[in-house]
């Protein structure tokens, strides 16, 4: 979605909430305004330009955790987007900051993106299940490829089964574009997914495959800024050192 279209689903939340919280609660009932402010989260997360920017998508986090029903789990979705909202801010300090990046802080959040995406399996809205895996997995290895690119790899690669997680992605992108719960197709995950076989693939021509299919989808994303410039840069490195 375009910057200007999650400037008006922000815009659209925040009306939401207002109409919310003027409500008596006898009229509102359940409807505390929860989707909204998770609205507003993902809209702030979308279109911010930097780490500072970030602290209002938390802030529309925590009120859609405090106005989910207090009695259940915590929504996977919640759980999903506090990682979302992690990883694009290491991506903010790396490519827009040069900052040097915490391994343990790393190893930290992709151990919890591993383990979210064990916890989603057994979800029974088979389209949320898939788009929550799909983001899952996306930024397991774009941070694991930032990992390598930043030759720590060794360091990690012994707490995870890499493989298997490739397993899954490249399966997982193949269901997500079965008819029936078909998602909006996202570049950027085959993108990442191809990259990921190609360097811990098993298959030496599949991997030389997915390489060369890396490359031909990067060369048809085209950094909107200075910020996706140097994230892509990343990649064509790993690209070119895949094999």
């Amino acid at each position: 979605m375009a910057k200007g279209h999650w400037n008006a689903s922000l815009t659209l939340a925040k009306t939401a909430l207002t109409i919310s919280d003027n409500l008596e609660p006898s009229i509102r009932g359940i409807c505390r305004g929860r989707e909204a402010a998770y609205l507003a989260c993902i809209a702030v997360r979308r279109s911010s330009t930097d780490s500072s920017v970030l602290e209002k998508a938390y802030k529309y986090l925590a009120k859609s955790i405090e106005r989910d029903n207090a009695c259940c789990a915590e929504d996977i979705r919640f759980a999903t987007e506090r990682l979302m909202l992690d990883t694009r801010k290491y991506y903010f300090d790396l490519f827009l900051e040069s900052k040097k990046l915490d391994i343990s802080a790393l190893t930290d959040t992709i151990n919890k993106l591993s383990g979210l995406y064990d916890k989603t399996k057994d979800g029974k809205n088979v389209r949320v299940r898939l788009w929550v895996q799909r983001q899952v997995l996306t930024h397991f290895f774009t941070l694991l490829l930032i990992v390598r690119d930043m030759q720590s790899i060794d360091t990690i690669r012994d707490n995870f089964a890499i493989t298997h997680y490739v397993l899954f992605f490249q399966k997982l992108l193949e269901r997500s574009e079965e008819h029936h719960h078909k998602l909006e197709d996202d570049p950027y995950a085959h993108l990442i997914s191809s990259l990921s076989i190609a360097i811990w693939g098993s298959d030496r021509a599949e991997q030389i495959a997915k390489r060369d299919a890396a490359s031909k989808i990067l060369k048809g994303l085209k950094p909107s800024s200075p910020y996706y410039k140097k994230r892509f840069e990343l990649i064509k490195r790993c690209i070119d050192s895949a094999l």
